[in-house]
C-alpha cells in the first residue's frame, strides 16, 4: 500500500512544470571557475536556474542559458561550493557571465552573507562543514565514522576496529540524523554497536550541521546532522570508469571498488546520466600492540546505482538504490560464561585467552542487509519558488548470532550446533517516507521562505530466542516553516515545525515477561532562530538558539535482554516522557589569505534526558553467560563546550593547522557528570602540497600529525565498571600524489601511516575498553587507476 501511494505522489509531483515566460528570449553564456587559494580551475556539475529554466555547466564550466529580456534573477549553485544569486536588469546588453565559487572548506572558511545559503540548509543562519570529494578520497575503505573523526567537535563511538559512528558535541544515535541520498538512514540506529549502513567509497560529499537541526530534519535531528550526498552524476556527454583498491596492515584488509558512469545530452538540451558502483571488502582479526582482537573480522559487499535527468527548462529527477552488506565477528573476549570470569577480566583489562590471526568469522557475529531506494524531483515553479520531494523506502536486516545459546537435552553438541547457526536475535525494520518541500520563496525583497511536510511509516518484526525489543507500527507526520532575512552584511533566521508520533506495540508474552497492546502517541514543537553578521569582509559572527524535542525510542522503553553486539544486558524503563531540548550556538569565523580559524560555543540543556549507564552492583546471569548490566533512566542534564579550528598559511605549499574540542556534560538530578562523554581532544598538523612535484606527481601533499586525547577525569566513580583509561597521544603521516605522465598517468595513490608509535592505548568511547586495548599501528594504501 504505502508502495502504491509514494509512487501516485511521486508522479503527481513530476506533472509540474514550470510555466514558460512569453515573449522574446537571449542566450546567456556562462562560465564558472573554481577558486582556492592561488588556483583557478573550471568548475563542472554547476547548476545555474532562473525561475523557469535552468542548465548545468559542462566539464570545462560552460552552459548556455536562455532567458527574457525582463529583469532576472539567476542562481548558482553546486554541493560543497558557496552559491549565490545575480540580476540582470531589462536593459543589459551582457551575453556572458563568468561565476567564481568558492569552496565551503569543513575547516570554516569564511563566506560572504549574500551567498545563497538556502541551496544547502533552510536555517541560513546556521553554520554547515562540507568534506569535498578530494578529502574523502584520502580515507576510502574506512567506515563513515573514521573518515569524520578529523572533522572538529567528532568523534568516535567505537565497538571493535570494525564498527564505529559518528558522535557530534556528545551526541549520536538518536540524537544525531544521518541523511543518505535525501533519506534519513533507519536502521536500528539507536544501538551503540549499529553503525550506519554506508559504503564508504560511495560518498560524494558529507555535510555537517552542528547544532539544532530539528525544524527542518525532525525530532532524530535534536543533536546535528550529517547529510550524506552520492557523488555527482554529470549532465555531459561522456564515458567515465575507474577502479580503487585499498589494503591495510593491521587486519590484511582488502578493498576494490570500480565505478562506471555514463551520461549524454539531447538537441532539446535534456540530459541523462546513469552511476554504478560495486564495492567488496575481506578483513581479518585486528592486532592491538601486544595481542589479536579475536574474531573480529569482516566481509562486505556493497552496490549503488543512481541515475538522473536533467530537463533543460530547470527539472530533474534523480534515483538512488543501494545494497550494503556485511559479516562482521564480535570480539570473543566480551562474550564472557560467568560472573567471576567477567569480572576478572574487566579487572585484568585483556583477554582471557589468546588468539590467532585469521580471516574466519565464528560465533558471536552479526549478519546486516540494508537496501535503499531514494527518488527526487525538483521543479522550479514561476513566480513561486523551487518545489522539492522526495520519496524513500529502506529495508534493513540484522542478524546477531549467540556465542552460548539456550541449553539443550544431555548437552548434545549437534543440537548446540543446529541451534547456533540460527540468529539468536533477528530485527527486520522496513521504513516508508515522503517529503515534499517548496523553498525559495521570495516573500519580498529581503525575506525568502521554506515551506514543508514530511511523512514516515516504519515497521519492526522480531524473530529469535532473545527479545529485546517488541515488534511495533510507527507512523511519524511533521509539517515546517522556515524564514529568511537577508540584509546587506546579516541573515537572520527563524522557523518552527511540529511533529506527531504514534507508536503501536503488539503483545508478548513469555513466563517471565508481559507486554500487552498498546498505542503509544507523541506530539511536539520545535523553533529556532538566529543570525549570522558579516562584521567584516574576512568576519562573521553566528548565534542561533534552538528548541527540539523526541520522543522515546522502543529501545529505551521495553529493552529487557542481552544486546550481543556490545555484550550487555539492557533494561528499558516504560515510563519514559519526551526528551526536551534548549540549545545555544555562538560561532566566530576569520578568514584572511593566510590566517583562518573558527571558535564555537555550544550549551545544550536537557529537560527528561534519556540515558543508559551501567547498574556495576548487579551483573546479569543467564544460560548465555555473564553481562555487564546496563539499565535506561532519565534525568535533568547538561552539555556544554567549546570548539576550535585554525590554519595558518606559512607558505603558499606550507600549512600548519590546529584544532581541539572540550565537552562537559553534567548530570543534574545527581550531581555527577554524565556517562560516556567524550574527553578533551587537541590535534596539530603539518601540512605541505605542490601542483606539481618533481614533474612527476600532481596534487601532490604529506601531512604530518600528532593528536592528543586527555584522560576523561570527569565521571562518577561509582557507576562504571573500570575508571576511565589513561589519556594518549597518537602520531599519523599522509602522503600522496597523481602521477603526470607515461603509461600510469592518471593514477592517483595515497598512503597513510596510523599509530606510528604503535602505542598500546585504549579509547574512552570504545565499548570494548573493558575487555582490551585499541588497534596498534596501521599502514593504509590506496589507489585510483581511471579506466576511461
Amino acid at each position: 500500500m504505502y508502495y502504491f501511494s509514494g509512487i501516485v505522489l511521486f508522479i503527481l509531483l513530476c506533472s509540474i512544470s514550470a510555466q514558460q515566460l512569453v515573449g522574446q528570449t537571449r542566450t546567456l553564456h556562462i562560465s564558472t571557475i573554481h577558486i582556492q587559494q592561488h588556483s583557478k580551475k573550471p568548475l563542472a556539475s554547476v547548476r545555474i536556474a532562473t525561475y523557469n529554466n535552468g542548465a548545468m555547466t559542462d566539464a570545462a564550466g560552460h552552459a548556455d542559458i536562455f532567458i527574457s529580456n525582463t529583469e532576472q534573477a539567476i542562481s548558482f549553485s553546486k554541493a560543497g561550493y558557496i552559491g549565490g544569486t545575480i540580476t540582470i536588469p531589462a536593459s543589459s546588453n551582457d551575453t556572458s557571465l563568468t561565476f567564481t565559487m568558492q569552496p565551503m572548506e569543513f575547516q570554516g572558511k569564511a563566506v560572504q552573507v549574500t551567498g545563497d545559503r538556502n541551496s544547502v540548509y533552510g536555517i541560513a543562519s546556521q553554520d554547515v562543514n562540507i568534506i569535498k570529494t578530494e578529502t574523502l578520497d584520502k580515507h576510502r575503505g574506512q567506515t563513515l565514522g573514521e573518515t569524520l573523526k578529523r572533522v572538529t567537535g567528532l568523534h568516535t563511538l567505537q565497538t571493535g576496529p570494525s564498527i564505529s559512528k559518528p558522535v557530534l558535541r556528545g551526541m549520536h544515535s538518536q540524537r544525531l540524523l544521518i541523511s543518505n541520498a535525501g533519506i534519513a538512514q533507519e536502521g536500528q540506529q539507536w544501538g551503540s554497536e549499529h553503525a550506519p549502513e554506508i559504503d564508504a567509497f560511495s560518498i560524494g560529499t558529507i555535510e555537517i550541521l552542528k547544532g539544532a537541526a530539528g525544524v527542518e530534519y525532525g525530532p532524530g535531528a535534536m543533536g546535528g546532522m550529517i547529510r550524506i550526498i552520492p557523488p555527482d552524476i554529470a549532465d555531459t556527454a561522456h564515458l567515465h570508469s575507474s577502479i580503487t583498491l585499498q589494503s591495510q596492515s593491521n587486519n590484511w584488509q582488502g578493498a576494490i571498488s570500480p565505478s562506471l558512469s555514463w551520461g549524454t545530452r539531447f538537441i532539446s538540451n535534456d540530459a541523462f546520466g546513469l552511476r554504478a558502483q560495486l564495492t567488496a571488502k575481506q578483513a581479518g582479526n585486528a592486532r592491538t600492540t601486544d595481542y589479536v582482537l579475536g574474531n573480529t573480522g569482516f566481509t562486505e559487499l556493497n552496490g549503488q546505482l543512481q541515475g538522473k535527468y536533467s530537463f533543460s527548462s530547470g527539472e530533474s529527477i534523480q534515483f538512488t538504490t543501494s545494497s550494503f552488506d556485511t559479516e562482521l565477528g564480535i570480539f570473543k573476549g566480551s562474550h564472557i560464561s560467568n560472573a567471576s570470569d567477567l569480572l576478572r577480566a574487566i579487572e585484568l583489562g585483556h583477554p582471557l585467552q589468546e588468539y590467532d590471526f585469521t580471516y574466519d568469522i565464528d560465533f558471536p557475529k552479526q549478519q546486516i542487509k540494508h537496501r535503499l531506494l531514494s527518488v527526487q524531483g525538483t521543479f522550479p515553479i514561476q513566480g513561486l519558488g523551487l518545489l522539492e520531494a522526495t520519496y524513500g523506502w529502506q529495508f534493513n536486516d540484522r542478524s546477531e548470532f549467540d556465542a552460548h545459546n539456550l541449553r539443550v537435552p544431555k548437552d548434545s553438541v549437534y543440537l548446540l550446533e543446529q541451534l547456533l547457526v540460527k540468529p539468536a536475535m533477528r530485527l527486520l525494520l522496513e521504513t516508508y517516507s515522503g517529503d515534499i518541500k517548496l523553498k525559495s520563496i521570495q516573500v519580498d525583497e529581503l525575506i525568502s521562505a521554506t515551506i514543508g511536510i514530511s511523512s514516515q511509516f516504519q515497521q519492526n518484526k522480531r524473530l529469535g530466542k532473545v527479545v529485546l525489543i517488541p515488534d511495533y507500527f510507527m507512523t511519524s507526520l511533521g509539517a515546517y516553516v522556515i524564514a529568511n532575512m537577508m540584509f546587506d552584511d546579516i541573515i537572520i533566521s527563524g522557523g518552527a515545525r511540529f511533529d506527531k508520533r504514534s507508536i503501536s506495540i503488539d503483545r508478548f508474552s513469555t513466563p517471565t515477561r508481559l507486554i500487552n497492546d498498546s498505542v503509544l502517541n507523541y506530539g511536539g514543537a520545535s523553533f529556532s532562530g538566529g543570525f549570522m553578521w558579516q562584521v567584516l569582509d574576512n568576519m562573521r559572527l553566528a548565534m542561533n538558539i534552538g528548541k527540539t524535542w523526541r520522543p522515546p525510542q522502543v529501545n529505551e522503553l521495553y529493552s529487557n535482554d542481552i544486546h550481543h553486539g556490545t555484550a550487555q544486558f539492557e533494561i528499558g524503563k516504560r515510563d519514559l516522557s519526551p526528551e526536551k531540548s534548549t540549545t545555544l550556538d555562538i560561532a566566530l569565523l576569520y578568514d584572511t589569505h593566510n590566517i583562518s580559524f573558527d571558535f564555537s560555543l555550544f550549551h545544550n540543556q536537557f529537560d527528561g534526558f534519556i540515558l543508559l549507564q551501567p547498574d556495576r552492583a548487579r551483573p546479569t546471569i543467564t544460560v548465555r553467560g555473564s553481562f555487564p548490566t546496563f539499565r535506561y533512566d532519565q534525568v535533568q542534564s547538561v552539555m556544554y563546550g567549546a570548539e576550535f579550528q585554525g590554519d595558518y598559511t606559512v607558505d603558499d605549499w606550507l600549512t600548519f593547522s590546529l584544532q581541539g574540542s572540550m565537552i562537559r556534560g553534567d548530570n543534574l538530578t545527581t550531581g555527577n557528570p554524565l556517562f560516556m562523554m567524550p574527553s578533551d581532544r587537541i590535534s596539530n598538523a603539518l601540512h605541505a602540497h605542490r601542483e606539481s612535484f618533481l614533474d612527476v606527481f600532481g596534487d601532490a601533499f604529506i601531512e604530518f600529525r600528532m593528536t592528543h586525547v586527555r584522560m576523561q577525569n570527569r565521571f562518577d566513580p561509582n557507576l562504571d565498571y573500570t575508571n576511565p583509561p589513561p589519556g594518549y597521544s597518537l602520531y599519523d603521516i599522509n602522503l600522496g600524489g597523481t602521477i603526470l605522465h607515461g603509461p600510469l598517468k592518471g593514477i592517483s595513490a595515497n598512503l597513510s601511516f596510523q599509530n606510528i608509535t604503535n602505542l598500546a592505548y585504549r579509547d574512552y568511547l570504545s565499548r570494548y575498553r573493558y575487555f582490551a586495548m585499541d588497534t596498534g599501528f596501521n599502514c593504509i594504501v590506496r589507489m585510483t587507476i581511471p579506466i576511461l
